[in-house]
């Protein structure tokens, strides 16, 4: 609501600045595999990183809050780095940012994913200070949209690079079945109902009801959160 209705502009956040252009270099690295079967050469990595962080800097406005840029890029490239040595190797891509669209009650949705593996898995790389748990996976709302987008029950890995003084890359696994499709269906359509009468009940349950991540805190927190309760 606050950005596609009321048209509220905020700048971006540190963790969105650093997991961008993490996301630009695996999905060069991916695109180029799925057409030559190998992954970039490293040494091209940290070149390539301070030119997308530098493109992003460019064109948005940055609140940097207390984080230190330049130590965020050393991290990013370090993260970035790590998987394409550690990880990347096992994976074989099918299909590389795919979009994918489909209609709920009259409403386009549309859904871009990461990574689709050889067996048709599905990848989606996230970073995060903290690390994931499994019920973090399993209960992810991203996971059941995917699948019905696809049309289909998956396979859903999250890949979650940890931002931590040693780079990590934490994999969790977990499925969606039909019956998790129609589950999460039920739910959006609701949403979209609600939203169709004005309604927009604040989201405070969850990781990113945090300053750090959410661009509409002040918003949310604020007046606004009264009117829309009250």
């Amino acid at each position: 609501m606050y950005r596609y209705i009321e048209h509220i502009r905020t700048p971006s956040s540190p963790p969105l600045v650093l997991g961008d252009c993490y996301h630009k270099i695996l999905e060069y690295n991916f695109k180029y595999k799925k057409n030559r079967g190998e992954d970039i050469d490293v040494e091209f990595i940290p070149g390539m990183f301070v030119k997308y962080w530098d493109s992003v800097l460019e064109k948005s406005e940055i609140n940097w809050r207390d984080e230190n840029p330049n130590a965020l890029k050393e991290q990013g490239i370090a993260l970035v780095c790590h998987y394409i040595e550690e990880v990347a190797p096992t994976i074989q891509p099918l299909e590389v940012e795919q979009w994918l669209e489909a209609e709920i009650a009259g409403v386009k949705f549309v859904i871009r994913i990461d990574l689709i593996d050889q067996h048709g898995a599905v990848i989606d790389h996230k970073t995060s200070s903290k690390r994931y748990n499994q019920k973090d996976t399993d209960n992810d709302m991203q996971a059941c949209a995917t699948a019905f987008a696809m049309g289909r029950g998956i396979v859903f890995y999250n890949h979650v690079a940890l931002k931590t003084s040693k780079p990590q890359i934490q994999i969790l696994k977990t499925y969606r079945t039909q019956e998790d499709i129609d589950w999460w269906l039920e739910k959006t359509t609701a949403t979209i109902h609600a939203m169709r009468l004005g309604h927009y009940p604040p989201r405070t349950q969850g990781w990113y009801c945090d300053e750090r991540y959410c661009d509409f805190y002040t918003e949310c927190r604020g007046h606004l959160t009264k009117v829309f309760i009250g």
